[in-house]
Order: C-alpha cells, then structure tokens, then sequence
C-alpha cells in the first residue's frame, strides 16, 4: 500500500487521495468503447472451464497494477512553510488552508505523465499486467492486444493538459471546486476535457 514515511500523515492521506482521484479519471477517460475485444477474439479460461472476454475489470485490475509501482518508493521529507516538495509532488496551501496536492513524478498517472503519454508507453505500462490470452500466438508476448490505443492514449493527453492548464495540475482540487455538488462535477468534467461529452 501506498507510503511516504517522510510526510506527515496528513499530507500522505492527501497523496494517497489523489493518487486514487487520477487512477479513476484514468480508467474512465480510456474506457469510451466496449471494453476491448470482441466475441472472436478470444477468451479468458476461468476455473469452472467457463470462457470469459476480457474485460473492463481486467484492464481496471492492469491500470491499477501499473499505478501501484512506486507505492513504497522513498519521498523527501517535507519542508519547512506552505510547501512540501518530493520528487515532483507539491502540496501548497491555497486561499482558507485548503491543500493543493500534485501528484508525484514517479506516478504513472500523474497529470504531467498523462500528458506526456505515448501510445507505445501506454501499451508498455497496461499490457504486462493483462491475462494470458489463451490464443497461442496472438497479441503481444500472448498477452491480450488493447484496440483503439491511439485514441485512448489522445483521451490521456488531453487528460493530462486539462488537469494542468485548468485545475492546477490536481485531481483533488477540480473535485472541490464542485463543492459537493455531483451534478456541478459532471459540468466540470465536460468543460474541462471533450473526452468526457461522448462526442468526440
């Protein structure tokens, strides 16, 4: 799990909550088709012979993997004042107190690495972590192919700017400035990255 025994816990929590934040804005903005092969492209061989496409959950369960790969990685400790910096995070008061968190650097799904993202990256993080495809010789080293990549690593991109010239470069602080309010969100989201209007 998620650590940083160089920060005090409540900056860590912070962390960990925009870690999770980017992880689901990740997952939604790459998941704007059925979820990714079709009926005669193989199956996943379950325990009860049962054979199974694959599925949303498996690309969730890789995109998670992938995201978990500096959970134990070692952060500087915080600074003195209104900032903590380590290794590209930044956690800066705002205006009443209020914290805003950017994601490290050694993130995969920080902003700055989203917007960076290239199709043959994105296959190299989300590919090793995929089943088996049962198949012998399709896909990449018989791992299932991921459809529609280059339009999935776009949704990233645009993902990644947006959260960077908009909201600060953090998750957390677009979410509050919908200031719980679930339909202001769903504003936010459209407004602030075309991927997420089902019209692009």
């Amino acid at each position: 799990s998620y650590r940083r025994p160089g920060w005090d816990g409540r900056t860590e929590e912070l962390m960990r909550m925009e870690r999770v934040a980017l992880y689901v804005l990740t997952l939604d903005a790459i998941n704007f088709c059925f979820w990714p092969t079709t009926d005669d492209s193989g199956g996943i061989e379950s325990e009860t012979g049962e054979r199974n496409l694959l599925e949303y959950e498996h690309l969730a369960i890789a995109l998670k993997k992938a995201a978990e790969a500096d959970d134990d990685g070692e952060a500087l400790a915080a600074t003195e004042g209104d900032e903590v910096e380590a290794d590209g995070a930044v956690a800066e008061k705002e205006e009443g107190g209020e914290r805003i968190v950017r994601a490290e650097g050694t993130y995969a799904l920080s902003p700055k690495n989203l917007a960076a993202m290239t199709t043959a990256g994105f296959l190299d993080l989300v590919v090793p972590h995929l089943p088996p495809n049962p198949k012998a010789g399709e896909g990449v080293g018989g791992k299932y192919l991921i459809p529609n990549a280059t339009e999935r690593v776009r949704l990233l991109n645009e993902l990644g700017l947006g959260l960077e010239e908009r909201h600060s470069g953090s998750a957390l602080r677009m979410i509050r400035k919908a200031d719980g309010s679930a339909d202001r969100l769903v504003d936010i989201l459209t407004g602030s990255f075309r991927g997420f209007r089902d019209e692009c």
